[in-house]
C-alpha cells in the first residue's frame, strides 16, 4: 500500500508542476510559452512516470525478498 501511495503522490505532484509550467509559460509569453510549456510538462510527466515505475519496481524487489 506504501508503494501505492507513493506512486500516486508522485505522479499527482508531476501532474500539478505541469500545470504550473503550462499557465506560467502561458502568462509570461503568451502562445509561444504555452507550446514550450506542453513541450516541457510533457517530458515532466513522462520522467515522474518513469522514476515512479523504478522506485515502485526496487520496492517490490525488496519487500519480496524481505518478507522472504
Amino acid at each position: 500500500n506504501g508503494a501505492k501511495a507513493g506512486l500516486i503522490a508522485g505522479i499527482l505532484g508531476a501532474i500539478i508542476i505541469a500545470v504550473l509550467l503550462l499557465v506560467g509559460g502561458t502568462v509570461l509569453l503568451g502562445a509561444f510559452g504555452f507550446i514550450a510549456g506542453v513541450g516541457t510538462s510533457l517530458i515532466v510527466i513522462v520522467s515522474a512516470f518513469i522514476y515512479q515505475g523504478l522506485l515502485s519496481l526496487i520496492g517490490g524487489a525488496i519487500a519480496g525478498a524481505i518478507r522472504r
